[in-house]
């Protein structure tokens, strides 16, 4: 796209010309990871298709830092289209965290971070990292996105396995062993951040494991070891999950933002499964040979509409992988043809451009199929 048709005037085209965006479907789509590789799957039925995978040996990172991420443990998506992953490091626990950037799979960010067990952005283009039991783990951890591998701050965390930033509340959340904390971001626009604990509440239950959103929600998913709950970020209280509530060893739960279909699973091979889960409705995927470990709904892309002075710009999100933009210059004839790329990525979404002509047009994502 020529970057000319992004002038920075904007007026209202009136019936210069008419853009409308039809929602198309939404993709049942998923990141999932556990073993040496993260994978984006694409679910058809009771079978995933593989959309896009990502492995620290096929990557741009450091080779010296392979090793590192001989396992997988966090696959957390953003809608900017950078995805974090960290590793426990496989046996050695030597493990580490990534941001890597959909779908390029070009590496933002890298650093050892021993048996690494989630992570969560920053304001500030920082990364906060929570490290389980390790010589030099059991700590929530702070790097700076543009210092590879350097640690800004540190403090202590049993058993860190979850970590999630609330922009709502401006609060960092962490998941420890035994309980569940809250965090407030100190002396941020300095080069020595910290954080202070500001709320902390024992867990209704022993093994803190996943913590996770529930979207446009105050509630946090948590797990334990022989429970699944719903903690109120308001009210400060926690309840056994409904659906969910008595299901042992969880290692992941997500539900999708759009559907509020939920994806978990459980460990039942050591620390992983073969199986993915779902709920709402039912339905049980069956992968021999996979290693499960989380899986993470891929939010459906959104077709976004900007006029400019003399241009429309068509914009959706990095992560939407699978899909094709088409156009219709009538929805009665159900006549959908697929837009030619190439489509520009500079502006941290998919663009596409339009100058002003006299016609009405009529756009849509839809997910391809196999």
């Amino acid at each position: 796209m020529r970057k000319g048709c992004l002038p920075t005037h904007r007026r209202m085209l009136g019936c210069i010309l008419c853009f409308a965006i039809h929602l198309g479907l939404y993709g049942q789509d998923v990141f999932v990871c556990g073993w040496d590789e993260v994978q984006a799957v694409r679910i058809e039925g009771t079978n995933l298709w593989v959309m896009w995978r990502w492995r620290a040996s096929e990557s741009d990172l450091p080779e010296w830092t392979w090793q590192s991420f001989a396992t997988t443990d966090e696959c957390k998506p953003y809608s900017d289209g950078r995805l974090i992953i960290t590793s426990s490091g496989g046996e050695s626990l030597n493990g580490g965290v990534a941001v890597v950037q959909i779908p390029t799979g070009k590496t933002v960010f890298y650093a050892r971070a021993p048996n690494a067990h989630s992570a969560d952005l920053l304001p500030g283009d920082r990364v906060a990292v929570a490290l389980s039991y390790q010589s030099n783990g059991n700590r929530l951890v702070i790097f700076d996105l543009s210092k590879p591998d350097a640690e800004i701050f540190s403090t202590e965390l049993q058993g860190g396995h979850g970590v999630v930033w609330d922009e709502q509340r401006r609060l960092l959340w962490a998941l420890a062993d035994y309980e569940i904390r809250a965090y407030v971001l100190g002396d941020w626009e300095t080069v020595n951040p910290r954080l202070r604990v500001v709320y902390r509440q024992r867990l209704p239950g022993e093994g803190g494991h996943d913590l996770y959103p529930v979207p446009d929600s105050s509630e946090l998913l948590v797990t334990t070891v022989l429970n699944c709950w719903l903690f109120d970020r308001d009210g400060r209280t926690f309840r056994k999950h409904p659906l969910l509530g008595d299901v042992r060893n969880v290692k992941s739960v997500s539900v999708h933002p759009a559907t509020g279909q939920i994806v978990y699973v459980r460990g039942e091979v050591q620390w992983w499964s073969e199986r993915l889960y779902f709920l709402n409705p039912e339905k049980l995927i069956f992968v021999p040979g996979q290693r499960f470990y989380k899986a993470r709904w891929i939010p459906p892309p959104k077709l976004k509409i900007e006029y400019r002075t003399n241009a429309v710009i068509l914009r959706w999100s990095l992560l939407s992988l699978g899909f094709e933009l088409q156009e219709a210059k009538q929805l009665e004839d159900g006549l959908w043809e697929v837009v030619a790329g190439p489509y520009d990525s500079s502006f941290g979404d998919w663009c596409k451009c339009y100058l002003i002509c006299d016609e009405k047009r009529f756009f849509r994502l839809q997910p391809v199929l196999r």
